[in-house]
């Protein structure tokens, strides 16, 4: 399946394979903005948890297991940031400029998915869970529609943020004060009561996982 399917003249969309995963690279032709695929599609950014190391494609790749590989997931970069990236991680101004999408109506499936998973590093006694944040950004294909500077009030589309929250750490996002268009950043912070409970019972042996790798 293509974005052709959600009837949108001038989207289309190429298969690009990466491990396990195999994503549709959307080409969005004549299309003004992101808007009008709102009702069918929900767009997600895995940035913060690819750029920690602890996750990776196999994860999507279980998530399309369980859905028996009929769910498509789509990926789209451009040109302006989209998201603010802490700048000596690896890769993180291409993530800062990409999504991944999926269509609505397994957008909920796929959310309480990560929400799931953790994962365990025994050798430092860590274990990893998924955040998720709704975050409202500028619309990123208006954005790279404008040839100059962004008006006042740019449409704007809502956004699925995952981050990272561990049982010592958690990385997530928030805006700029006074900067509406900024994107958001992405900051560190301690870690959720919840989840340092959590790790510490697992790791005493209190609490058995089925995803900890």
């Amino acid at each position: 399946m293509t974005l052709e399917a959600l009837q949108h003249p001038g989207a289309a969309g190429r298969r690009v394979d990466r491990a396990d995963v195999r994503f549709v690279r959307a080409e969005f032709g004549t299309l003004p903005a992101l808007g009008p695929l709102l009702p069918y599609m929900t767009f997600f950014s895995p940035a913060a948890i690819y750029l920690q190391g602890r996750f990776e494609d196999r994860l999507l790749a279980d998530f399309l297991c369980q859905r028996g590989n009929e769910v498509t997931l789509y990926l789209a970069d451009f040109q302006r940031p989209i998201l603010t990236l802490p700048p000596d991680w690896p890769n993180a101004a291409s993530w800062a400029r990409r999504l991944l999408g999926v269509r609505a109506e397994v957008a909920h499936e796929f959310s309480t998915f990560f929400l799931s998973v953790k994962v365990s590093d025994p050798a430092r006694q860590r274990l990893y869970g998924v955040g998720i944040q709704e975050l409202t950004v500028v619309d990123p294909l208006y954005a790279d529609r404008q040839a100059g500077v962004l008006p006042s009030s740019p449409p704007r589309i809502p956004l699925l943020a995952l981050g990272v929250n561990a049982g010592h750490v958690a990385w997530g996002y928030e805006s700029v004060p006074g900067q509406p268009l900024a994107p958001p950043v992405l900051r560190r912070y301690p870690p959720l009561p919840e989840a340092a409970a959590l790790a510490e019972a697992y790791w005493r042996g209190a609490v058995p996982l089925d995803k900890g790798v």
